[in-house]
């Protein structure tokens, strides 16, 4: 939960800078922040959340997501 409303928090102000850039025809300055803001909310959400309230998982669980992850880098190399 805390993880949603962090990446809200953080994205909607992004969203509205990012209309107004665009309006302006800054596309490149546009891509970059959507970019920079989109990794810095995944980043900081999921580093920042189980700090404040720890999880855990199953070795299963690991094995499906580095089988996942190295499919995705397959397919996008």
């Amino acid at each position: 939960m805390i993880s949603f409303l962090v990446a809200i928090g953080t994205s909607l102000p992004e969203l509205f800078v990012n209309v107004d850039i665009a309006h302006e025809n800054e596309l490149e300055l546009t891509i970059g922040n959507i970019l920079g803001s989109c990794i810095f909310d995944a980043c900081f959400s999921i580093g920042i959340s189980p700090l404040i309230f720890p999880i855990s998982f199953s070795g299963n669980l690991l094995i499906i997501t580095k089988a996942y992850a190295l499919l995705v880098s397959i397919v996008l190399y």
